[in-house]
């Protein structure tokens, strides 16, 4: 049975090889045999500067033995039901698709659908509003100065995993539980420094680095419910490069945070030590747990009706939490928990 077939006039036909860092490759006129393992699908825009990200992707070396790396080459139709339809058949295999040119309403329509958390980054707070939606949308890297003080206010008051650029990189150890929990990743090339990403349209001499981000991406990789990466970009100038050459890079090290993933989450596995905190000032017992593989974190609440939420936390906020100084990203959970 071929792709093509299973999904009419999304994809071309394509072949396996060993000569990049594919394992399989979509190629015109060639047929496609199915689907060979869990991995990583990237797909792309018709541009020109897709183009540039495939040629340099295909220059770097695949050390990932755990999963599948496919190019299923360029979308016929850039359309949200196409979008949402191709990944909802490729999370059915474990794929995780990693879409290059593709606008956030997009990914949002697919958080609506799907009834999965968002994580936007980019160096403005982006505010997508659906009706009727439990979708939680979440913000990394905005920079206060090109907010509103509204938005502002709003988010940090009621997200507890919201990071601007300052508390990004004021706290560092708070970046990877922010990242632990996402679904579905947008991330707006203009959250980076003009110096990294000159021909894009909308960055500052603040922002992201390139070293920042690839981090971020290999974060996002080893997220445990992870469904789909949306990368876009708004090039001001006919050129691509660093653009393209940063963009391949973080890809790379999102295909290595995938590759070494494992099913940590406590509702996936039980392979924990558990601690108790008792804090005076909130009269109750905070239990922590640390997964013994991965050494992560999480903080576990109970709600009334004896449900158990757990939010993804460092080894810094259990520390504090110990000395009696719980974090406020930790009340605000416990808050929502117990609403």
């Amino acid at each position: 049975m071929y792709l093509d077939v299973l999904i009419p006039n999304l994809i071309p036909s394509g072949q396996e090889t060993t000569e990049n860092i594919f394992n399989v490759q979509h190629l015109d006129g060639i047929e496609f045999d199915g689907l060979k393992g869990p991995g990583i699908a990237f797909i792309t825009s018709n541009s020109n500067l897709s183009h540039e990200i495939r040629l340099n992707l295909i220059k770097f070396k695949n050390h990932f033995k755990n999963i599948t790396i496919y190019d299923l080459g360029t979308l016929k139709e850039v359309e949200e039901k196409s979008i949402i339809e191709l990944t909802s058949y490729l999370v059915a295999y474990n794929i995780v698709p990693v879409f290059v040119g593709i606008d956030v309403n997009t990914a949002g329509s697919l958080a609506v659908e799907n009834i999965k958390n968002i994580t936007l980054i980019s160096n403005y707070i982006e505010l997508i509003e659906y009706k009727n939606s439990t979708t939680s949308v979440n913000h990394l890297a905005y920079q206060r100065h090109l907010c509103s003080l509204n938005d502002i206010y709003e988010i940090e008051e009621n997200l507890y995993n919201a990071l601007s650029l300052g508390k990004l990189r004021s706290f560092p150890a708070q970046l990877e539980p922010t990242l632990r929990d996402t679904q579905i990743l947008h991330v707006n090339l203009d959250c980076m420094r003009f110096s990294d990403a000159p021909n894009t349209n909308g960055t500052l001499p603040s922002g992201l680095n390139a070293e920042e981000l690839c981090q971020i991406m290999k974060y996002v990789g080893t997220a445990d419910d992870l469904t789909a990466v949306f990368i876009s970009c708004d090039i001001i100038a006919d050129k691509y490069q660093p653009e393209a050459s940063l963009i391949a890079e973080s890809i790379w090290y999102f295909m290595e945070g995938v590759n070494m993933s494992l099913p940590d989450h406590p509702s996936k596995s039980t392979d924990f030590s558990a601690f108790i905190v008792h804090s005076t000032s909130l009269d109750d017992d905070l239990e922590f747990l640390k997964h013994n593989q991965t050494s992560k974190w999480w903080l576990c609440h109970t709600s009334e009706n004896q449900i158990r939420h757990y939010l993804a936390c460092s080894y810094d906020e259990y520390q504090m939490s110990v000395s009696e100084e719980v974090p406020d990203r930790l009340l605000k959970f416990i808050n929502e928990v117990d609403k």
